[in-house]
C-alpha cells in the first residue's frame, strides 16, 4: 500500500456510503453483469431478499439486464416473466428518446454544428448494443462551447423549453442545461465533457479523439473507450439519498467489451489532468474488488500515489458525503475550492470574474452589480445566525432564505 493509499485509508475517504450501491443494490449488479456461478448465487439471493414491489429506482432499471443475463444463463424462473413488460417498456422508452434525439441531431447538423452522444445515447449503439438494455431518463447532446448559445436558439425553436431557471450568461460556470419538450421528453445541452473538476475547459482532446456512431440515421460522435470510462467513474463517485448504480453496469460493459481498448496511460494522465485521481481511484477499485473487472494493479498504483492537496481532498468530501451544517473554515474551505476549481485552465485575469460568475448563481443574483451590496448583507446574516444562539440550531446554509 502506498503512502498515499495509507493516508486515505487514515481519513476514511471511499468507505461505502451513499455514494457506493448497497449490499441489494450490489446483489443485482452482480447478478446482471457476472458470469456463471456468481452471477446465479447473486441472483438467488438477491430475489431471496430483495422486496420486488418496493426496490429503487436504479435497482429497477437494471431489471432488463438482469432478464438478459439471466436468459442468457438458461435460467428458467417464473418471475422472470413479471420482467418482460419492464424490458419492453424501458424499450419503448428508450427507442423515442433516440428518434427524438436522432431528429434533433439532423436540425443541429444542418446549422453546421458538430455534435457528440454522451451517456446512454452513446454507450448503446457502441456497448449494449439493445435500446431496452441501457434506460435513459434523457437524451444528452454535447456541442462546443463556441456555438452553444446557436444551438439554444435552434432547440428552442423546435420546442423545446429549458427546464431550469437558466441565464445564458452562467454559461461560462456551467457544463450543459436541461430541456423538454411538449411531449415532456428530456435533453441535456452539455458544452463541455466534465463537469464540476479542474481544467473543465479543456474539451478539445475529447473532441479530437471521438469516434463516429449513428443515432436515429444520423451521424454523430461518441468519447472514446478511454475518455468514455473516466467520463462513467467521474460521474460515478457521487453521493447520492439512494446510490445511483447505473454506472457500474456502464463501465463493466466497457470494460468487458473486446473491442473496447482502453489506454490505461492516457487514462492516468486525463485523471491526473482534471485533478480526479481521489474518485476515479476509487470508482476504480470498487470495479476491481467487487466485479472483477480488468482493470491493471500499476494503473491502480499509478492513480493511487498522485499527489493530491488538502484542498482537494476537500472537494472529495464534498463529492461523496452528504451536506451537512458547515463550520466557518469548511466554508471558507469551499469558497477557495470552488475559486481554484473555476480558475484552473484560464489566464490569470479571468479566475476573479469566473468566481463572481458562480456567486451570482449561487445567491441567484440577476444584476451583477447587485453582487457587491447583497453579497455582504448575506455574508452579515450568515455569521448572525452561525454565532447566535437560534443559528446554532436552525442553519438554513449559504445563500438561504
Amino acid at each position: 500500500m502506498t503512502v498515499a493509499m495509507e493516508r486515505e485509508a487514515r481519513l476514511g475517504v471511499g468507505s461505502e456510503s451513499g455514494c457506493w450501491p448497497t449490499p441489494l443494490q450490489k446483489l443485482v449488479l452482480r447478478a446482471a453483469l457476472l458470469e456463471g456461478r456468481e452471477a446465479l448465487d447473486a441472483w438467488q439471493e438477491w430475489k431471496n431478499t430483495a422486496d420486488l414491489d418496493a426496490i429503487d429506482i436504479g435497482s429497477h432499471r437494471m431489471l432488463p439486464q438482469l432478464y438478459n443475463n439471466l436468459s442468457t444463463h438458461g435460467v428458467r424462473d417464473p418471475l422472470l416473466q413479471k420482467f418482460t413488460s419492464v424490458y419492453r417498456y424501458y424499450w419503448y422508452k428508450n427507442e423515442m428518446l433516440l428518434r427524438t434525439g436522432g431528429a434533433v441531431l439532423k436540425v443541429l447538423h444542418q446549422a453546421g454544428l458538430e455534435t457528440m452522444a454522451l451517456k446512454g445515447a452513446a454507450l448503446i449503439p457502441l456497448y449494449y448494443r439493445h435500446a431496452a438494455l441501457r434506460p435513459m431518463n434523457d437524451f444528452d447532446i454535447a456541442v462546443p462551447v463556441s456555438r452553444v448559445t446557436t444551438a439554444m436558439r435552434l432547440l428552442d425553436r423546435l420546442g423545446w423549453r429549458s427546464s431550469c431557471t437558466f441565464a445564458p450568461a452562467l454559461i461560462p460556470i456551467l457544463h450543459a442545461t436541461a430541456f423538454s419538450d411538449a411531449q415532456g421528453q428530456q435533453l441535456d445541452l452539455h458544452w463541455h465533457v466534465l463537469r464540476g473538476c479542474w481544467n473543465a475547459t479543456h474539451d478539445s482532446g475529447f473532441w479530437h479523439r471521438s469516434v463516429a456512431i449513428s443515432i436515429g440515421h444520423q451521424p454523430t460522435r461518441a468519447l472514446d473507450p478511454t475518455d468514455q470510462l473516466l467520463h462513467i467513474c467521474w460521474h460515478g463517485a457521487e453521493w447520492n439519498p439512494v446510490p445511483a448504480i447505473r454506472w457500474v453496469a456502464d463501465a463493466m460493459m466497457i470494460l468487458k467489451t473486446d473491442h473496447a481498448r482502453v489506454d490505461w496511460e492516457r487514462f492516468v494522465q486525463q485523471a491526473a489532468l482534471h485533478h480526479l485521481h481521489l474518485p476515479i481511484y476509487h470508482s476504480l477499485t470498487y470495479l476491481r474488488k467487487n466485479f472483477q473487472a480488468s482493470i491493471p494493479e500499476r494503473v491502480l498504483e499509478n492513480i493511487g500515489s498522485l499527489p493530491r492537496t488538502k484542498l482537494e481532498q476537500h472537494g472529495y468530501r464534498m463529492l461523496t458525503e452528504p451536506i451537512t451544517q458547515p463550520t466557518t473554515r469548511e466554508l471558507l474551505r469551499t469558497l477557495r475550492y470552488e475559486y481554484h476549481r473555476l480558475a484552473s485552465g484560464v489566464p490569470a485575469w479571468r479566475g476573479p470574474l469566473l468566481f463572481a460568475l458562480w456567486l451570482r448563481g449561487q445567491f441567484a443574483i440577476e444584476k451583477p452589480w447587485r453582487l457587491l451590496f447583497i453579497l455582504p448583507y448575506r455574508a452579515l446574516r450568515w455569521t448572525v445566525r452561525r454565532t447566535s444562539w437560534h443559528g446554532r440550531t436552525l442553519w438554513l446554509g449559504l445563500g438561504g432564505a
